[in-house]
């Protein structure tokens, strides 16, 4: 068995860039809008929201780092997997606070 030939080589880094690159900024950019709301949580509402979001986003980072190694559909059940767990989390939240007279 020989070696793979630098062009094919060449190649497959092209075809791996192409699709990891997309991913890692798709992972980002939800980083990116949950640290936002987390930092306008943490002015607004000092104390209360601000530590589920920051460690979803500490989440999606980490997700958006493995992501280059990940299957398409194992990225995206992360995702979804990340989004539910921190949507149950704040809903569950906003919903004690709500409940307190």
């Amino acid at each position: 068995m020989t070696a793979p030939r630098p062009g094919l080589r060449r190649h497959f880094r092209r075809v791996l860039a192409w699709f990891a690159v997309p991913a890692v900024l798709w992972m980002a950019g939800a980083v990116l809008r949950i640290w936002c709301r987390a930092a306008a949580a943490l002015r607004v509402e000092t104390g209360t929201g601000w530590l589920p979001r920051a460690t979803g986003a500490a989440a999606l980072g980490v997700a958006s780092a493995a992501a280059c190694w990940l299957p398409p559909y194992a990225v995206i059940a992360l995702l979804v997997v990340i989004v539910l767990w921190l949507a149950r989390h704040l809903s569950r939240g906003a919903a004690d606070s709500t409940a307190t007279p």
